[in-house]
């Protein structure tokens, strides 16, 4: 995969386009929104294998000593992935990538 980051260095504005020769595809990601401590909304616009837009909003507490974070996202189902949720379940499809995303996270968050 190659990644390009353009746009502010952080924060609102922030953006990551990718190209990926395997299954990832290409597209880009902007930070449209974040507040420090509480919440960061992304804008993903997927060009590859097809072309969708949705918002990904992790949502940051404090937890005791830990910090919880929650990952939504939301957008126009497009029609491809209609079809494609009527032979697989695409939450299962979908929440392997959300864990794996989650997982990555911590780990940068705990090498900081």
């Amino acid at each position: 995969m190659t990644r390009v980051y353009s746009g502010a260095s952080s924060g609102t504005g922030a953006m990551s386009d990718w190209t990926s020769h395997g299954n990832a595809g290409a597209g880009r990601m902007t930070i449209v929104s974040s507040t420090p401590d509480g919440q960061v909304d992304v804008q993903v616009d997927f060009r590859t294998p097809f072309a969708a837009h949705n918002i990904n909003h992790f949502s940051i507490q404090a937890d005791g000593g830990d910090t919880r974070v929650t990952w939504s996202m939301h957008g126009t189902n497009v029609y491809l992935m209609k079809v494609m949720s009527v032979f697989a379940n695409p939450d299962r499809m979908m929440g392997k990538h959300f864990m794996a995303g989650l997982s990555n996270l911590k780990a940068a968050a705990e090498r900081s």
